[in-house]
């Protein structure tokens, strides 16, 4: 049977890249593949599988690695640098076999598949919104990386590149001039009654975010000062850069005195979240850039409303565009407070809206995804033969 290599800086973030990249690896394997998965760090699995919930292994695992370094920018700069090297090296030597980058970011023409799920960091500076940071350091910094993967590119034949919305699409269309197709991420719909046994649901509105810089979580204790009678949990996961966020939102939490409606769980197993979601009312999304927002259409499959940004994957390919139908968009953080407070107020509507996004959420199934990702490596395995 052909062998397929995954390559993935780290599966230790815990996030939805991560997701995809093990529903790559499951979606394989069901199909007889022998599956590699090559990574700059050993993966930590006992963080992976309590964190999303899952346990998923490859037929074999390589990495780099122990440890990537704890600073942000030495990380980030490291895995700019060795990633690129990572895939030529492995492309050299997989011969037949076929390679498979999952990371959020571009370098498409070195893997036989590319999946880009997030704004590629080789184009951040031209793009005014793209939600990481915008120094002059930074900016410098992303010029001369896409500089890197151009010089690396050079002579690589062109590989199928996934996106994961509409919303990534067409910014690769517009600042690269690449076509691509887009394959919704997996997820995991599960769950008819709260799991909690409640038959009320709870004034509770619920974020769930990895905790670092770029997520724009700073605007929820400013909610929860707007809105009354109702309690806030963020739910989120730390990485290596999220000590300045939790600080500022523990700060935050208590500078507006908000502390007794505001809740920050941090690196909660998947059960308690999908505990917290069913008792809840309210999922808000905070990030203005997020490219889909696979929390968000799990949040639906247990009867939250979503209320996200009016930008980017939850909006376009998550809402349908469409005010009401399964969910609400703000544009400001007044109207996000506004939206919220509409929304507990009226129990009624709720429910319906409630009862749409719940149906809706089974377009987003891992199934589909699984069956789409076969369908693909077979159509690439046929190619490969002729």
């Amino acid at each position: 049977m052909l062998s397929i290599i995954i390559v993935h800086p780290s599966l230790n973030r815990v996030g939805g890249a991560e997701r995809v990249c093990l529903e790559f690896i499951k979606a394989l394997k069901e199909k007889g593949y022998n599956v590699t998965l090559v990574t700059i760090e050993r993966t930590q699995w006992y963080l992976v599988d309590r964190g999303l919930g899952q346990r998923i292994r490859p037929t074999r695992e390589q990495h780099l690695v122990e440890r990537l370094p704890e600073n942000n920018l030495l990380q980030s700069f490291l895995v700019s640098l060795l990633f690129p090297l990572m895939l030529l090296l492995l492309k050299a030597r997989s011969g037949s076999c076929i390679l498979v980058n999952t990371y959020g970011d571009l370098v498409e023409s070195i893997a036989d598949i590319s999946y880009v799920n997030a704004i590629p960091m080789r184009i951040a500076h031209r793009f005014s919104q793209s939600g990481l940071p915008d120094s002059f350091l930074w900016r410098l910094a992303y010029v001369t990386y896409d500089i890197w993967l151009k010089l690396i590119e050079r002579n690589q034949n062109s590989s199928i590149v996934l996106t994961n919305s509409t919303f990534i699409q067409s910014i690769l269309k517009n600042l690269c001039g690449l076509d691509s197709k887009v394959i919704y991420p997996p997820v995991k719909i599960c769950g008819t009654e709260p799991r909690s046994g409640q038959t009320q649901r709870r004034n509770l509105v619920v974020t769930v975010s990895r905790l670092r810089p770029g997520k724009n979580l700073g605007i929820i204790p400013q909610i929860a000062k707007i809105v009354q009678e109702v309690d806030f949990t963020i739910a989120g996961t730390t990485d290596k850069s999220s000590d300045e966020t939790v600080s500022r939102l523990l700060q935050s939490i208590k500078a507006l005195r908000v502390g007794n409606r505001v809740k920050l769980l941090v690196n909660q197993p998947h059960d308690k979240i999908l505990e917290i979601l069913s008792s809840a009312k309210v999922f808000l999304q905070t990030q203005k850039t997020e490219a889909f927002g696979i929390a968000i259409v799990e949040a639906m499959s247990w009867g939250c409303v979503p209320v996200v940004p009016r930008a980017g994957g939850p909006w376009h390919d998550i809402l349908s565009g469409t005010q009401g139908k399964y969910g609400y968009a703000y544009e400001n953080l007044e109207g996000a407070a506004t939206t919220i407070g509409s929304i507990i107020a009226n129990e009624e509507l709720r429910k319906q809206v409630s009862v749409r996004a719940k149906k809706h959420a089974q377009d987003f199934q891992d199934l589909q995804f699984d069956h789409q990702m076969q369908k693909i490596i077979e159509a690439l395995i046929d190619n490969k033969r002729l």
